[in-house]
C-alpha cells in the first residue's frame, strides 16, 4: 500500500517514458475522435440547415399558392360586387321610371275623379271642384325624416298612407310641380349608402 501511495503521490511514474507515450497516444486518439465528432456535427447541421431551407422553401411555395388562391377569390368577389352594383343600378333606374309613370297616372286619375265629382253651381256660374286629396304610399324610411307639413296642410295619421288636404286657394298643379321638383324620396330610397358611409 505504501508503494502504491508513493507512486501516485510521489510521482515516480512521471519519469516513465512508456507511460508518457501511452498517455500521448490516448490524448491524440481522443483529440482525433473529438475532431471527427465536431466535423460530423457540422456536416449534420449543414444538412439539417439545407433541409430546413428546403422545408422553408416548400412552405413559402405553399404560402404563395394559398395567397394566390385568396387573391383570385378576392378578385372574383370584387367582380361579382361590381356586377351586382351594375345590376342594382339598372333595377334602380327601372324602379324610378316606374314610380314616375305611376305618379303621372295617379295625377290623371285624380284629375278624372275631380271632373266626375265637380258640380256646376248655376248661381255663381262656376264649377265647384272638391277639395283635392293626394293619397300617397310611402316607401320605407329612405330619408331621416319627412318634412313637416306646411300650415295650410294637415296630416290626419301617420299610417302607411298619407292624405294631404290642400287649401282651396292653393294651385293644385303648382304644388304637384313643386313636389316633383323637390321629390327626393325615390332617389334617396334607391341611393347607394355604402359610398357615403365609406367616405
Amino acid at each position: 500500500l505504501q508503494v502504491l501511495e508513493q507512486r501516485v503521490v510521489g510521482g515516480q511514474q512521471a519519469q516513465n517514458k512508456d507511460l508518457k507515450e501511452k498517455h500521448k497516444r490516448r490524448k491524440k486518439c481522443a483529440d482525433e475522435r473529438r475532431l471527427q465528432l465536431v466535423a460530423a456535427l457540422q456536416e449534420s447541421s449543414e444538412d439539417s440547415s439545407e433541409q430546413a431551407l428546403l422545408n422553408a422553401y416548400d412552405s413559402i411555395q405553399e404560402e404563395v399558392r394559398a395567397k394566390s388562391k385568396a387573391l383570385e377569390k378576392l378578385r372574383a368577389a370584387e367582380t361579382e360586387i361590381k356586377d351586382l352594383q351594375v345590376e342594382f343600378g339598372l333595377e334602380k333606374m327601372d324602379y324610378l321610371s316606374i314610380i314616375q309613370r305611376q305618379e303621372r297616372d295617379l295625377l290623371l286619375c285624380n284629375l278624372e275623379g275631380s271632373r266626375c265629382e265637380s258640380v256646376w253651381d248655376e248661381e255663381s256660374g262656376y264649377w265647384k271642384i272638391p277639395e283635392p286629396v293626394i293619397q300617397r304610399t310611402q316607401l320605407p324610411a329612405a330619408v331621416p325624416a319627412l318634412p313637416q307639413p306646411k300650415p295650410g296642410r294637415t296630416s290626419p295619421s301617420n299610417d302607411s298612407r298619407e292624405v294631404w288636404h290642400l287649401q282651396p286657394e292653393e294651385d293644385y298643379y303648382r304644388l304637384v310641380l313643386d313636389r316633383s321638383d323637390g321629390e327626393t324620396i325615390a332617389s334617396n330610397y334607391f341611393r347607394s349608402r355604402r359610398a357615403s358611409q365609406i367616405l
